[in-house]
């Protein structure tokens, strides 16, 4: 199949998907398409993110608890635990009486 180079526009014999004559013109018209595309580039400024407020590094509800859980002798896990089985069976006993 005889084309045109698109860079340099001479006639060669080529491929359906060939578009130059040769790896010049190929590098050629890559860089002539890489400036257009730096000159035509819009460059957007991000706006500036407003900074949150510093958060405490611990919640207070967890050093509360974690000092009433050493007042017991026991860990925060363990505390939390005790207090999640208070809570269920308080939760059971409710059901009971409704019933």
């Amino acid at each position: 199949m005889v084309k045109n180079c698109r860079q340099c526009g001479k006639t060669f014999e080529g491929h359906a998907r060939r578009l130059y004559c040769c790896d010049k013109c190929s590098r050629l018209f890559q860089v002539k398409l890489n400036k257009a595309r730096i000159i035509n580039k819009v460059t957007v400024t991000p706006e500036p993110v407003p900074e949150a407020a510093p958060r405490p590094l611990v919640n207070p509800d967890t050093i509360r608890m974690n000092e009433e859980a050493k007042k017991l002798g026991m860990s925060y896990g363990q505390y939390d635990a005790y207090l999640r089985s208070i809570k269920d069976r308080e939760e059971r006993e409710r059901r009971k009486r409704g019933l």
